[in-house]
């Protein structure tokens, strides 16, 4: 069987034979989708979060949310 007939055939099939057998081919190459595309959102992702000056301290993360909740709720 080629791979055009199994499509055709996957056409054909109700939603939970499909997401068995999609399942099924998950399951066959272990490893291969998720650690491929975590890998690759993580070096896109890169440097987004980096700071651009130095890490503040907890205590400059607690008094600038403080001021921000003071601030919204004058």
């Amino acid at each position: 069987m080629t791979v055009q007939e199994v499509i055709t055939e996957v056409k054909h099939l109700s939603v939970e034979d499909r997401m068995l057998l999609l399942k099924f081919l998950r399951d066959m190459v272990p490893g291969e989708g998720a650690s491929r595309s975590t890998a690759s959102s993580a070096i896109r992702l890169r440097g987004a979060l980096k700071p651009n000056g130095p890490v503040p301290t907890d205590e400059e993360v607690a008094n600038a949310y403080a001021d921000h909740l003071l601030e919204k709720y004058k």
